[in-house]
């Protein structure tokens, strides 16, 4: 997004274009990167509290209604199966413990060393000599996990998708996208790689090509 269309506070929603969507308001408008402070928790873990201030650049901000409220999130899948509250003093030599690896795989070990950070485990399947495993994932033997189950998320409106789909080839025209010449060569090929990858993602969440009529003339509708 342009930093001419945005005003201090505005409401936006930020983030890549696969990772966590955050509600935030605009506090301060910088040449290359705007000061939003979150409206709602953000991160993997869920550590950050209402009110931070994050330095955003622009190509990773969309505007939000001024009604959007903040949504109450719950914990990711990830958190499940993860107790920050562990420690590797939890654990012992010859403790017998399970953890779950790459690709959501089940590991089954023997703890063989403890050190201040980590756990080596010796898996029983010894196709891997041994794993070094911070105490957090450790589970041991016969513990099990709740995973919370995310709702899955409603489906937007063709309309949503088709005006966010106008605001990027806008953004994409040759004098948007160098800011009247203002940009160099290589913030021009950065910021039209995050256009176009966006572009993928909104094509991919509509489920279909528009044409360009209908890219186009929902800005008149």
């Amino acid at each position: 997004m342009l930093r001419a269309e945005l005003s201090i506070g505005d409401k936006v929603i930020f983030g890549r274009g696969r990772g966590e969507k955050t509600l935030g308001e605009i506090v301060k408008l910088n040449p290359s990167k705007a000061k939003v402070k979150t409206l709602e928790l953000r991160g993997v873990r869920r550590s950050g509290r209402v009110g931070e201030v994050w330095s955003v650049p622009y190509g990773i901000i969309s505007k939000a209604s001024a009604e959007a409220k903040p949504q109450e999130k719950a914990p990711k899948a990830a958190r499940g199966l993860r107790d920050y509250s562990k420690s590797t003093t939890d654990f012992a030599k010859g403790d017998r413990v399970w953890f779950v690896g790459r690709a959501g795989k089940k590991i089954v070990g023997t703890v063989i060393r403890v050190s201040t950070k980590t756990c080596s485990v010796d898996p029983d399947d010894k196709r891997v000599p041994y794993w070094r495993v911070p105490p957090s994932m450790l589970k041991r033997e016969g513990e099990t996990v709740v995973v919370p189950v995310e709702a899955p998320k409603p489906k937007r409106p063709e309309v949503a998708i088709l005006r966010d789909l106008c605001r990027i080839e806008g953004a994409l025209s040759p004098e948007n996208l160098t800011c009247d010449g203002e940009l160099s060569a290589y913030q021009v090929r950065v910021r039209a790689g995050k256009l176009k990858c966006e572009k993928r993602l909104l094509i991919a969440e509509l489920g279909r090509t528009p044409t360009d009529q209908e890219i186009w003339g929902i800005s008149f509708v």
